[in-house]
Parts: structure tokens; C-alpha cells; sequence
């Protein structure tokens, strides 16, 4: 009886909701390119609009928690201005740098500054086009194979696997901009 359940779930995942039921007006048709999201496995159409939320505008992972929910726990695709919840800043996000943690604890306590106040006044200047997330060999954890610039706006699509590098980078450029 085990055995038919797991089939039936593996049929479920192997298919797209889309494929069967059309939704705000789009259905998939029979040459519709189709990507497993990297949570739950379902599958969901690909098509390529950023602003469907389909994918980490960082790393390019499929999620579909917010494209077509329902998904199961786990790591999910959120938008830029939905993480201001997550901010933390702490020696684990300066990658156990103590004396850069310390001196921005200091400022952000003088001054009577939160990490959320932190994230809005970085999220200005992705308003204003002055901060961009840097794909870079120098600042990442795990370096990538070409260095490039992604332009940010409050709606970028950004997953949780992300987030810290992301938000590593922002407390990073606010802490050079007290600097100046």
C-alpha cells in the first residue's frame, strides 16, 4: 500500500498544475519549457518574467511559493522589501570579524540605530541605484565563476539561500558608508 502512495505522490509532482488548469489567464501549451522548483520539486512553468517571482534574481533557483502556492516547508523565494523581518546583525554575518562587529555594534547602539534601520537606509540607495549586489570573488563565501553586478530594486526576487550574502553586503556598505 506504501508503494502506491509514493507512486501517486511522484505522479503529483511530475506534473504541472498549469498544464491541467489554465490561471490569470495563462496556460501551458505542448511545447512549454517547465522547471522544478527547488523546494517541494513541484514543477511550474518557465516563463521568464521577473516579475512572476519565479526565481532568485541572485542565484537563478526555481521556488514556487509565491508564483503558485501552496509549498512545503523550507527555503523560499521572498521580495527584497518582505526580508526587513530577518535583518540580524551579529558576529556570524561578519563572518566572525569581532572588531568590525564591535565597532558597528558601538555605532548602531550610540546612535540608537536597529538592523532594520540598518536595511532601510540601504534600501534607499537601491532606490536610488547606488547599491548593487556584487557577485564577487573578494567578498563571497563561495566565489563565482565570472564577477557581475545585479541591479536591485525593492521587488528583486531573493531566496533565503541568498539572503545572508545579500544582507552580508548591505551591512557591509553601510558600515564603509559611516566610514565617509
Amino acid at each position: 500500500m506504501t508503494s502506491d502512495l509514493s507512486a501517486s505522490e511522484d505522479d503529483e509532482k511530475d506534473k504541472c498544475r498549469e498544464c491541467a488548469t489554465a490561471r490569470n489567464g495563462f496556460q501551458c501549451t505542448a511545447t512549454q519549457n517547465h522547471v522544478a522548483c527547488h523546494t517541494c520539486g513541484k514543477l511550474i512553468a518557465q516563463r521568464n518574467d521577473p516579475a512572476l517571482f519565479q526565481c532568485c534574481t541572485l542565484c537563478t533557483t526555481y521556488y514556487c511559493n509565491i508564483y503558485y502556492p501552496p509549498c512545503k516547508a523550507g527555503a523560499k523565494l521572498n521580495k527584497l522589501t518582505d526580508c526587513r523581518d530577518k535583518c540580524k546583525i551579529d558576529t556570524e554575518l561578519l563572518r566572525g570579524n569581532k572588531f568590525e562587529f564591535e565597532a558597528l555594534r558601538n555605532y548602531l547602539l550610540t546612535k540608537k540605530i536597529n538592523s532594520k534601520d540598518v536595511f532601510d537606509r540601504v534600501m534607499r540607495d537601491v532606490a536610488d541605484g547606488k547599491f548593487s549586489y556584487l557577485m564577487d570573488r573578494k567578498i563571497m563565501k563561495v566565489p563565482p565563476i565570472v564577477s557581475r553586478e545585479v541591479k536591485l530594486d525593492k521587488n528583486t526576487a531573493v531566496c533565503d539561500n541568498c539572503w545572508n550574502d545579500l544582507w552580508f553586503q548591505m551591512v557591509l556598505y553601510y558600515r564603509m558608508d559611516i566610514v565617509r
